[in-house]
């Protein structure tokens, strides 16, 4: 990188300068395409080769908006096929194509759907959605992946089971837990309901209501454990950490939505393993390296 730079005289404005010049170039390109498949044209890119497996999962999180003072949500999905042993406790993902972006749902979908499109997801013979229950993200599992089968993550479960019934019923908690992990959610449910019935306390009953809906909204998520096994979100959430949390959520940090997602689609060029490519590009566009012509 120092021998690419020694000769560009650059202080950390221009470099800010640069990087949401690219930014916005990214995105421009990533709206075209966007509006040639779904608006104008419905022209789609050439899909990847037939795959056996293609695993998909979505999340979310929040980004601190200095306008608003508010929170501004960064939509993050992944599609993988492969995956590696290399320790007792850690899996090498092998494919990994993520997308994300600060946009609405409606774009997050058809962005998504044109990444999905070209990783071959919908060729595939098998489709697994990964997620956390998130009413949204069902949505999307429902409208845009109706065939795949819906994993819910079990460790959202859990922590959703453990909080409804709190420290002092651990033990029913784990017991429903692992009646879950079965892929009992009729079983799981009606233990649920009974609970319900017998709760004297308003709050508590109303943490066990929250619940039961939660499970009942999830159910073919729970119940297709018997199917395939259970696989947790961690790839994605991990994902989200690296390419999110840890850029734009360090300790008292705010954003502007525009520069925000600028500098979010230069970081997928590094995770999807494209940065080098694309720069190379870049300078064969540019000679003089005036990326501002």
């Amino acid at each position: 990188m120092l021998k690419n730079l020694h000769l560009l005289k650059a202080s950390a404005q221009t470099i800010l300068d640069m990087a949401c010049l690219e930014g916005a170039k990214l995105l421009e390109e990533d709206e075209k395409e966007r509006k040639t498949a779904f608006d104008t044209k419905a022209v789609f890119p050439a899909g990847a080769a037939r795959k056996s497996l293609a695993i998909v999962q979505v999340d979310s999180t929040g980004i601190n908006d200095r306008k608003s003072g508010s929170w501004m949500d960064a939509k993050v999905g992944i599609i993988y096929s492969r995956s590696a042993k290399i320790s007792k406790q850690r899996n090498l993902i092998l494919d990994k194509n993520i997308y994300a972006t600060l946009d609405g749902i409606e774009k997050f979908k058809q962005n998504f759907y044109l990444s999905c499109h070209k990783m071959g997801v919908f060729g595939a013979a098998t489709v697994i959605f990964v997620a956390d229950g998130m009413p949204w993200i069902k949505k999307l599992q429902k409208e845009m992946f109706g065939q795949a089968i819906y994993l819910l993550d079990p460790w959202h479960l859990a922590k959703n089971i453990n909080l409804a019934y709190g420290k002092q019923n651990s033990e029913i908690a784990d017991t429903l837990t692992q009646l879950a992990y079965y892929g009992e959610a009729a079983s799981l449910l009606e233990n649920i309901k009974l609970d319900i019935k017998r709760c004297r306390d308003p709050d508590k009953k109303e943490k066990l209501r929250s619940l039961y809906v939660y499970i009942r909204s999830n159910r073919d998520g729970i119940e297709n454990y018997k199917k395939v096994g259970i696989l947790g979100s961690g790839v994605v959430e991990k994902t989200v950490d690296i390419l999110v949390a840890r850029r734009f959520k360090l300790r008292g940090m705010s954003w502007y939505d525009k520069n925000a997602a600028k500098l979010l689609r230069l970081r997928l060029l590094k995770l999807n393993g494209e940065w080098d490519s694309y720069w190379e590009k870049r300078f064969n566009e540019n000679p003089s390296r005036n990326f501002r012509c």
